[in-house]
């Protein structure tokens, strides 16, 4: 039990924040910044991906220790408890 509890201590615990993926499309627009607090890209944005684990679009950690981590990597850790 004693170890179990260490090993706790040592990881530490935040929120996690991941950076959005946002998906141009030819038939989106600029409506989505009226529901999204970050600024969009230039461009009509059709999708907004706020978490994916896709292979092909991988979020990222956006921040603390874990920044541009992608969320696969997160998933993946093999902490033993």
């Amino acid at each position: 039990m004693t170890t179990k509890k260490y090993i706790l201590d040592q990881i530490p615990l935040y929120p996690l924040r991941f950076e959005p993926i946002y998906e141009y499309r030819l038939w989106g627009g600029r409506r989505l910044a009226d529901l999204l607090s970050a600024p969009l890209p230039d461009g009509p944005i059709g999708e907004a991906w706020m978490l994916s684990d896709r292979n092909d679009y991988q979020s990222h950690v956006a921040n603390g220790h874990q920044s541009n981590h992608r969320l696969f990597r997160l998933k993946s850790a093999n902490i033993t408890l």
